[in-house]
C-alpha cells in the first residue's frame, strides 16, 4: 500500500513539474465548478457589491439579480452604482457617506439653518435638474429606468448617473429618471429667468460640496502602500487628462483575468496586483486607479454595482427595453468628481481586446503618454502588449517561471514527502511495541491500570481512582465493568 501511495505522489510532482498549467487549470476548473454550485444553489451567497477586495479567484455564476426596464435603448455603457467606497485599508473600503460633507458645507458656507434638511435632497438629484433646466431649441426628455431585483436582497438599491428617483413604486421595483452622460451639458446662465433661483442654489451646493471633496475623497495612508506611494511621487503629474493617461499606462502593465490564483496574505492586494503577480480583475483595476488618483491629488471613490452594455437590452412589445443582469455583470470602476457634472464613473478595467477606455466628460486622448514615454514610467512589471482577447489564463507567464525557478528544490520536496509516507508507518509501529513490552513487563496491575484510564477517558466509572481495597475491586468493580457492555 505504501508503495503505491509513494509511486502516486511521485507521479503527482512530477505532472505539476512538467505541466504547472494544465495542473492550475484543472484546480481552478474544480473550484469554480464548486463555487457556481453553491452560488446557484442559494443566490443570498452572491454579493458582488460590497468593499471588499478579493484575494483569490472569481467564479461568476450567471444568476439573475435585476431586471431593468428603460422607456430607451440605452446608447452608453448603463453604470448602476450599488456601492461608493471612501477610507482605504488592506483590501477594504469603507462606505462613503457624504452626511459629514453636507454638514460641513451648511455650517461653515451654505448657512441654511432651519432649511438644511433640503441640503441633501438637492444634492443627490442636482445634476439631473440643472440638466433639466437648460434652455434647448429641441426639449430634452429623460429616460425612465426601472431596476426590479430578483433576488432575495431586496435591500439594495442601484442608481444610475445623473439622475433622480422617482417616487412611484411598483412591481416590486424602484424607478429613476435619468440622462446618459453624452446627453448632460450643463450651462449656469441658460437657465429661465424664474429659475435662476434655484439656480444659485444648486451652483452654491456644487462649489461647496467641490471644496470639501478635495479635502475628503483624496486621503490615502500612504504608509499602508508604501511602494505605490513611491511610485506616484517619482512620477509628478497635475494635468487631470495627463493624469488618468499615466494611470491606463500603468494598468496596461497587467492582466485581466478572473483566475489570478491567491493574493499573498501578508501583503496589501492592490501593491501585490500591481508589482506583484500582474494578474487581477475589476477590483484590483479599480482600488489601484481609486488610490493613483487620490495620491495624486484627484478626488475619486471606489465603486461597485453592475454595468449593463446597451446589446443586453431587448425590445419587448410594449416598446420598452429590457436586460437580465446578472452576477456575471457585477463590476467595479472608480469615479472622479468633475466641475458641471457631479460624480462621473471611469472605465479602466480591460475590454475584449485587451483596450481600456475611459469616457468621462472632456477626456482628451491626446494628452496621454505616448509609449515610448511611458516605458520608464511603469512599474516593475513584465511587458504583456499587445493583448490577446480577453481570457482567463489559470498561470499566467510570470507565475509559470515563478514555479520554475522553484524547481530545484522540487526533489527535496519530493524526498522529505517519501520519508514521511515510508518512515512514519514504521515508527508509528515501533512506538506500539514499545507500548506493548511496556505493559507486558509491568504485570496484570499495569494492564489494570492502563484500562481504568481508558474507562475514565470515556467517562466511565469515575467513581474509582485506584485506591480501592481488592475486596471492592473483585466484587463491585467487575460487575460494573461487565454492565458497561464494552469488554
Amino acid at each position: 500500500m505504501l508503495a503505491w501511495l509513494s509511486l502516486l505522489f511521485t507521479a503527482a510532482v512530477l505532472l505539476v513539474n512538467l505541466s504547472p498549467r494544465r495542473f492550475y487549470d484543472a484546480a481552478f476548473a474544480v473550484e469554480g465548478l464548486v463555487q457556481r454550485t453553491l452560488l446557484r444553489a442559494d443566490d443570498r451567497l452572491i454579493d458582488p457589491v460590497s468593499g471588499t477586495v478579493n484575494r483569490g479567484n472569481l467564479y461568476p455564476a450567471d444568476v439573475p439579480q435585476l431586471v431593468v426596464t428603460s422607456t430607451k435603448q440605452p446608447t452608453q455603457i448603463l453604470y448602476l452604482k450599488g456601492f461608493s467606497g471612501d477610507d482605504y485599508y488592506n483590501g477594504q473600503w469603507q462606505e462613503a457617506d457624504d452626511t459629514a460633507i453636507l454638514q460641513n458645507i451648511n455650517e461653515n458656507t451654505l448657512h441654511w439653518g432651519n432649511w438644511s434638511d433640503w441640503l441633501s435632497n438637492l444634492y443627490s438629484s442636482m445634476y439631473f435638474v440643472m440638466n433639466q433646466m437648460m434652455i434647448r431649441e429641441e426639449p430634452l426628455q429623460p429616460d425612465i429606468l426601472m431596476v426590479m431585483p430578483t433576488t432575495a436582497r431586496q435591500n439594495q438599491w442601484y442608481q444610475p448617473y445623473f439622475s433622480i428617483w422617482r417616487r412611484d413604486e411598483g412591481q416590486g421595483g424602484y424607478y429613476y429618471e435619468f440622462f446618459e452622460q453624452k446627453d448632460v451639458d450643463i450651462d449656469w446662465d441658460n437657465v429661465p429667468d424664474q429659475l435662476t433661483t434655484a439656480r444659485d442654489w444648486y451652483y452654491a451646493i456644487q462649489n461647496a460640496y467641490m471644496q470639501e471633496a478635495q479635502n475628503e475623497y483624496t486621503q490615502v495612508s500612504e504608509t499602508d502602500i508604501p511602494t505605490l506611494a513611491q511610485f506616484v511621487r517619482d512620477h509628478p503629474m497635475e494635468d487631470l487628462d495627463q493624469i488618468t493617461g499615466f494611470i491606463l499606462q500603468t494598468l496596461e502593465g497587467a492582466t485581466y483575468t478572473r483566475t489570478p490564483g491567491f493574493f499573498a496574505m501578508n501583503e496589501d492586494p492592490v501593491e501585490y496586483f500591481l508589482f506583484e503577480s500582474g494578474q487581477g480583475y475589476c477590483q484590483h483595476f479599480a482600488s489601484a486607479a481609486v488610490l493613483m488618483y487620490r495620491l495624486y491629488g484627484v478626488p475619486a471613490r471606489y465603486t461597485a454595482g453592475y454595468a449593463v452594455s446597451p446589446d443586453d437590452f431587448v425590445l419587448r412589445e410594449d416598446g420598452t427595453y429590457q436586460a437580465m443582469v446578472t452576477d456575471a455583470s457585477a463590476h467595479a470602476w472608480p469615479e472622479i468628481y468633475l466641475e458641471d457634472f457631479g460624480w462621473v464613473p471611469v472605465e479602466v478595467t480591460p475590454a475584449a481586446d485587451g483596450t481600456i477606455s475611459p469616457s468621462y466628460p472632456g477626456f482628451d486622448p491626446e494628452k496621454v503618454q505616448q509609449p515610448d514615454q511611458a516605458e520608464t514610467t511603469r512599474p516593475e512589471l513584465e511587458a504583456e502588449m499587445p493583448k490577446e482577447e480577453r481570457k482567463e489564463p489559470a498561470l499566467s507567464d510570470r507565475q509559470q517561471t515563478r514555479l520554475m525557478d522553484a524547481a530545484p528544490i522540487l526533489p527535496f520536496i519530493y524526498l522529505a514527502a517519501v520519508c514521511v509516507l515510508q518512515v512514519g508507518p514504521i515508527l508509528w509501529h515501533l512506538r506500539k511495541e514499545r507500548k506493548r513490552r511496556w505493559l507486558e513487563r509491568g504485570g496484570s496491575l499495569r494492564v489494570f491500570s492502563r484500562m481504568m484510564d481508558m474507562l475514565h477517558f470515556g467517562g466511565w466509572l469515575g467513581e474509582y481512582d485506584g485506591s480501592e481495597s481488592e475486596v471492592d475491586i473483585n466484587g463491585t468493580l467487575w460487575y460494573k465493568i461487565a454492565q458497561l457492555k464494552i469488554l
